[in-house]
C-alpha cells in the first residue's frame, strides 16, 4: 500500500516504524509517534451475500500504531482525539443507477455488544447521493471502528438464471477533512451479489436419505469430537452454507441449551459448528471441483490443518458432494453427501 506518509527520505534507517525529520543545519531527529498521520482503511477487502439480500455494509477502522503506553510491542489501535470526515465513493457493478439498488443508508458504531451508537440516537453526519456516487461519514473520537450499511433492493437481481457477471458495488476512500488522519485511496471495498441458482448460499442435509448421516460423521467427526460422538437421533438439522470465501458445516443438536443475550434469556439448539475456507472451488457453474480447508488446535494449543476435497454436482434441486477428508495423517475417501434447498 502506499499512504505516501514521509514526503523526505531521511539518510538514517527507520526505527520501529518511527520517521525522521532533518533541518538545514543537517540535524537528524526523531520524530515523535504523535506526528505521524493516523491511517484509517476497510476491514475487508471484499464481502458478498445471496442476489436476494436485503441489506450490505462496509467497516471503516483504524489502523495500529506504536502504543504510547509501551504495553503492547506489537502496537495497536488509538482512538482519534477528534472527529474527521471521511469521503468515500460507491462504484455500480453489473447495473447502471444506483438508486436502483441502493435504497437506504445508515452509520453506526458499537458502543457495546447490545447497543449501537444509533441505538443511542448519536448521528454520524452520514450523506449519500446515489446520483453520483459520492459520501461522506464522520469517523468519531474515542471510536475504533465504525460501519456504513446499505438497504439493498433485494428484487434487483432476483431471478431464475445464472448470471456470469459480477453483480454489486464497489466502495473507495476518497479523502478526509484532516491531514493527520489519511486513507489510501488505491485500496477499496467491493460487495457482490452472490447467485444462488449456483452453488452459493444454503443447503440441508437429506436426513432421510440412506448413508447421508454416516457419510456426514465420517466427514465432521474427522475433525471435531463433538460430531464423532453424535447418534443419528441426536442430530435434528444439518446444513452447509457456501459463502463468497468461506463454507460452513452447522449441525443443530435435538439437545437444547438456556442462553442469555443482552438480558433476554432464551432455549435455543445446542449447534455444532466446522468452518473452512476456500482453497478452490468451481463458482461458475452447476457442477466442478472444490477444496476446502480448515484448521483444529488441541488442548496444547498445536493448530493443524485438515483439507475437503472432491467434486459437486447440482441437479433436481440437490446438491450433492463427493469428497475426500485428510486430517493429522488420517484419511477417509469417497464420502457421499446429499444436500437439498
Amino acid at each position: 500500500m502506499k499512504f505516501r506518509l514521509l514526503p523526505l527520505l531521511c539518510a538514517a534507517a527507520l526505527l520501529a516504524a518511527q520517521g525522521c525529520t532533518q533541518e538545514n543545519d543537517g540535524v537528524i531527529l526523531p520524530m515523535d509517534y504523535a506526528d505521524f498521520p493516523q491511517i484509517l482503511a476497510f476491514d475487508d477487502e471484499e464481502s458478498g451475500d445471496l442476489e436476494d439480500s436485503d441489506e450490505a455494509g462496509f467497516v471503516l477502522k483504524l489502523l495500529d500504531r506504536i502504543d504510547p503506553d509501551g504495553e503492547e510491542l506489537g502496537g495497536r489501535i488509538v482512538p482519534l482525539d477528534a472527529g474527521v470526515t471521511v469521503e468515500f465513493e460507491v462504484e455500480a457493478e453489473g447495473f447502471s443507477n444506483l438508486a436502483d439498488y441502493l435504497l437506504g443508508w445508515e452509520a453506526f458504531y458499537e458502543v457495546d455488544d447490545c447497543t449501537t451508537s444509533s441505538d443511542l440516537n448519536i448521528d454520524l453526519g452520514l450523506a449519500f447521493d446515489p446520483a453520483t456516487g459520492r459520501g461522506s461519514v464522520t469517523f468519531p473520537a474515542e471510536v475504533e471502528e465504525i460501519e456504513v450499511v446499505f438497504e439493498l433492493n433485494d428484487a434487483l437481481f432476483d431471478d431464475d438464471v445464472q448470471n456470469g457477471d459480477a453483480r454489486g458495488f464497489a466502495v473507495t476512500l476518497t479523502g478526509t477533512s484532516s491531514g493527520q488522519v489519511l486513507v489510501n485511496p488505491e485500496a477499496g471495498f467491493e460487495y457482490l451479489a452472490l447467485d444462488d441458482e449456483l452453488i452459493f448460499g444454503g443447503w440441508e442435509l437429506d436426513l432421510a436419505l440412506p448413508g447421508n448421516f454416516e457419510a456426514l460423521q465420517a466427514l465432521l467427526g474427522l475433525v471435531n469430537e463433538d460430531a464423532a460422538a453424535l447418534a443419528a437421533a441426536d442430530l435434528d438439522k444439518a446444513e452447509i452454507e457456501f459463502g463468497l470465501l468461506e463454507a460452513v458445516f452447522k449441525l443443530e443438536l435435538t439437545e437444547t441449551e438456556t442462553v442469555e443475550e443482552c438480558g433476554e434469556i432464551e432455549t435455543v439448539p445446542v449447534e455444532i459448528e466446522v468452518e473452512t475456507e476456500y482453497e478452490s472451488l468451481t463458482d461458475d457453474a452447476t457442477e466442478g471441483e472444490l477444496e476446502l480447508i480448515g484448521e483444529v488446535e488441541d488442548d496444547a494449543g498445536r493448530v493443524t490443518e485438515f483439507v475437503f476435497a472432491g467434486s459437486f454436482r447440482i441437479e433436481g434441486g440437490q446438491l450433492i458432494l463427493t469428497l475426500d477428508a485428510e486430517y493429522d495423517d488420517e484419511t477417509r475417501e469417497g464420502l457421499v453427501l446429499t444436500f437439498v434447498r
